[in-house]
């Protein structure tokens, strides 16, 4: 015990706090400001005594009072039972009075009016505390923790303020009445009441405040008078066992989360008279199979059915424009929906791991299948992407295991990274030449992919585009393509070639490892940069092939060599190949029109016309100057013109290489009779003879083009050769 000496004029709060075998404190006539709760959660303390002579506070039974008893100060935490007779003068309960205290019953006399900030907090041994009649302020947590408070609960009309969480995780409450006229409730009233099996909400209280009602999981009932307009954000969440709400058609506001985890809603009604719907309302509410929703609903709110797992169609209304991220995820039993056409733009993960969903149709209109729109949807067979859509995001499609047609159209620009991931039952895919982008891993481990046509616009193979594509056994990689990314083909297990375009100057780590039936990889091109393990545990006698003169692989003719640890096999060589490198000319092409000789014959025209070698009208090298015109019975030069004088026709002759030795070059004739620029065009009609060359020149003929009709004043004609 403290038996605290006259002359001390005040006492702070908490001044005896930790002191835990205090039994009883003794207050002089001198103290005349104290600070209460002087001794709080202290529950050794049974009684306050105040000495008769001070003017400011009182004490009656051990408890400590303002002067005129009007305050109750500080309820000992140690003195247990049932609460003495309070003072009828009595109407305020201070914040913390009785905070912790062991007390098990008190009875309010009607005269108090207000009940402070934590006043009961945590009185656990506490069963029963009819509020007052009369009572118009209720503090914040007022009886929060009171988990054995378990008695009727009248909440009288009287209230006009309502303090937030004032009965909080009162777990053992079981019945709660909200008396009509009642116009307040705080945020959080009865959060975590769990026992609480009925409601009853009265036409006065038009807004249930956010959380009132959370974690209330005995739930049964709920009534909501007319009158009520407003649900709070998680008014009722969690209410685990409630199995149907009837809203009143005076509702106008649904907030976040209203409904989120009443994991036994099987129906609501009355939806549809609501004008403003919240994210998450009725997410985990995985019973919920019948609602209606507003006709005038513009958006489907973010996650408003996630987990809806019982839901198996829904009528969305035509006003409705949006769906917003997760909207209807993880709906596992909704096998289809319809979109009305105004309802083309989407947020992420709007239909993520409904797993029954076999059909849904995209409104035309829609730009884009967002991130993870359909990823999970196992039972999806197939789906029309509108002429609208320019993107298709980073897993939209990601594991649609039942996925075996699409057609992407060419408004589609760009493919994102995970796209197709795990789409095991798509066989071929066409990739229109619209895309410019694909992400990485976008086709990975689909198993039954065997084709893909890939688009002409890419200029890269992504990181793990085909990663264990096992079935895919034939892939163009497009001119254009500058790089193939780390694992892009990594265990396509059926690829037995693959040829790497001109375009190609970078090939990552991985890029073909554990492609088992992998022969050979043709370079058609110059050596690319390489990464490690690029042809990684591929078919046993694999080789690398590339061309003649090709710039970085081994300078070896055609004799095998090895390259970057692999074998190597020189591509039997066309002639114009042949022609390049023996010439010492740019494998890509670059000289071709070029005339080191200075005698403006193209090295191209040379190799084409037969002008290089030993024989009449050749010169040994491009080098060397050679403008020799084909003579009669001639095997090279360059082309000749005559008139015959039996007919007065134009005779064209040219040399040119045989189909089997032409590498693409096409020679055609051209007639003028001005030299205007557009004046120029092939003659159908002309007579054409072939004859061969001399043996020593197998691989060339002598054409002779005779003009259709005989020449007017003027008549000219020329070659025109091309190089594929």
């Amino acid at each position: 015990s403290v038996t605290l000496s006259e002359g001390i004029a005040s006492i702070g709060a908490d001044a005896f706090v930790g002191c835990t075998q205090l039994a009883s404190i003794s207050i002089p006539a001198s103290a005349t400001t104290l600070a209460a709760p002087l001794c709080t959660g202290s529950t050794s303390l049974t009684e306050i005594i105040v000495a008769s002579g001070n003017p400011n506070y009182a004490s009656e039974n051990g408890i400590l009072f303002d002067k005129g008893k009007a305050t109750l100060l500080e309820y000992p935490a140690g003195k247990i039972g049932a609460s003495p007779a309070l003072p009828s003068t009595l109407t305020t309960i201070a914040a913390g009075a009785m905070n912790g205290c062991k007390l098990t019953t008190i009875t309010f006399p009607a005269s108090v009016t207000a009940i402070g900030t934590n006043a009961f907090l945590n009185c656990t041994k506490l069963t029963s505390a009819p509020l007052p009649t009369n009572l118009i302020t209720l503090g914040d947590s007022a009886f929060k923790g009171c988990s054995t408070l378990a008695s009727a609960t009248v909440i009288p009309s009287t209230l006009t303020s309502f303090g937030q969480g004032a009965f909080e995780n009162c777990s053992a409450l079981t019945t709660l009445t909200l008396s009509p006229g009642l116009a307040v409730l705080g945020e959080r009233a009865f959060y975590g009441c769990a026992a609480l099996a009925s409601v009853s909400v009265p036409s006065s209280l038009a807004s249930i405040p956010n959380e009132t009602f959370y974690g209330c999981s005995n739930m049964l009932s709920l009534t909501l008078a007319e009158g009520v307009t407003s649900l709070g954000q998680f008014s009722f969440a969690g209410c685990s066992k409630l199995p149907s709400v009837s809203l009143p058609s005076s509702i106008r506001t649904l907030s976040h989360n209203t409904f989120s985890s009443c994991s036994s809603l099987v129906s609501v009604s009355g939806l549809q008279n609501a004008t403003s719907l919240g994210n998450g309302l009725f997410s985990g509410c995985s019973k919920l199979t019948t609602l209606t929703l507003p006709p005038s609903l513009t958006s489907i709110p973010a996650s408003m059915f996630s987990g809806c797992a019982a839901l198996t169609s829904l009528t969305i209304p035509e006003s409705v424009t949006l769906l917003n991220d997760s909207s209807f995820s993880h709906c596992t039993s909704l096998a289809s929906i319809t979109l009305p056409a105004s309802a083309t733009a989407y947020g992420m993960s709007v239909f993520l791991g409904c797993s029954s969903l076999t059909s849904v149709n995209i409104p035309t209109g829609a730009t884009a299948i967002e991130y993870n729109m359909f990823s999970g949807c196992t039972a999806l067979q197939t789906l029309t992407i509108p002429p609208t859509v320019q993107t298709i995001r980073n897993s939209a499609f990601a594991d649609c295991a039942s996925l075996a047609s699409l057609s992407i159209p060419s408004s589609v620009t760009a493919i994102g990274t995970y796209a197709f991931q795990g789409c095991t039952a798509l066989p071929s895919l066409s990739i229109p030449n619209s895309v410019t982008s694909i992400g990485s891993y976008a086709l990975s481990g689909c198993e039954n992919l065997t084709s893909v046509s890939l688009s002409s616009a890419i200029t890269a193979i992504p990181e793990g585009l085909f990663y264990n594509c096992l079935l895919l056994s034939s892939v163009t990689i497009p001119d254009g393509v500058t790089s193939i990314g780390n694992s892009a083909f990594f265990q396509c297990t059926a690829l037995s070639s693959i040829t790497i375009p001109t375009s190609v100057t970078s090939i990552g780590n991985n890029a073909f490892t554990s492609c088992s039936e992998l022969v050979y990889a043709e370079f058609l091109g110059a050596a690319p940069t390489m990464g490690s393990s690029v042809f990684h545990f591929v078919k046993s006698g694999f080789k690398v092939r590339y061309h003649l003169g090709a710039p970085s692989f081994p300078d070896t003719g055609t004799s095998p060599s090895t390259w970057s640890g692999y074998s190597t096999i020189v591509v039997t060589p066309t002639s114009m190949e042949t022609f390049r490198y023996e010439q010492s000319l740019d494998f890509f092409g670059t000289d071709d029109f070029t005339s080191p000789a200075g005698d403006n014959i193209p090295n191209i025209v040379k190799y084409a016309s037969n002008m290089l070698g030993t024989d009449p009208g050749q010169a040994d090298t491009v080098d060397a100057p050679n403008a020799s015109t084909l003579a009669a019975g001639g095997v090279a030069g360059i082309p000749s013109a005559e008139v015959e004088t039996s007919t007065g026709k134009l005779l064209f002759t040219f040399i040119r290489r045989k189909t089997s030795t032409n590498p693409g070059i096409t020679y055609a004739v051209q007639f003028s009779d001005t030299l205007a620029s557009d004046s120029w065009a092939t003659n159908p009609s002309a007579t054409e003879t072939t004859a061969d060359l001399a043996p020593a020149h197998p691989d060339f003929e002598c054409v002779e083009l005779t003009d259709s009709s005989a020449s007017p004043s003027r008549r000219f004609a020329r070659l025109k050769i091309s190089v594929p």
